[in-house]
């Protein structure tokens, strides 16, 4: 999720509003399936040091599917993602 803020604080605090605001329930699927997206917190807060645009870089990592246990582990608590960068 990409959000515009002033400080990683700032930051922080749009990218949890706004996970918590796609929590939803649905049926999915052509057997409508009973799906429920819940926000389970911030796993990365990253700055962008150059101007956003076609070919900007942007740190990214692909995951393998994991079991819920083990992706909440990869939630950071906002201390820990406020810490300056070293």
């Amino acid at each position: 999720m990409l959000v515009k803020a002033r400080s990683l604080d700032q930051a922080y605090a749009k990218v949890e509003r706004l996970g918590r605001a796609k929590t939803l329930s649905y049926r999915g699927g052509p057997k409508d399936i009973p799906v429920r997206w819940i926000f389970e917190g911030v796993t990365d807060l990253l700055p962008l040091y150059e101007r956003l645009r076609d070919g900007a870089e942007i740190m990214w990592t692909e995951r393998s599917p994991r079991t819920l246990r083990s992706l909440r582990g990869l939630v950071k608590t906002k201390a820990k993602l406020l810490q300056p960068l070293r």
